[in-house]
């Protein structure tokens, strides 16, 4: 699950946990993500506004890696 989260990152440029399960299957994204970061890979975190179905702005957390580092 940790170099297909990787593998999705480096084609899209980011992963949020919801796309992580929709895409991928992985429900437990931010322990995969704390996976990839203990094998030395420098996974960042960015806020991401976004619309929920009742129309109200949420802030959730995208996951990337810097380009120079992919």
């Amino acid at each position: 699950q940790e170099n297909m989260i990787l593998d999705y990152i480096k084609k899209h440029g980011s992963i949020t946990t919801l796309e992580a399960v929709l895409k991928l299957g992985v429900l437990q994204a931010p322990a995969r993500i704390w996976g990839l970061k203990r094998r030395g890979i420098n996974i960042k975190t960015r806020p991401k506004s976004v619309v929920d179905r009742h129309g109200e702005t949420k802030r959730i957390v995208e996951y990337y890696i810097e380009e120079e580092a992919i």
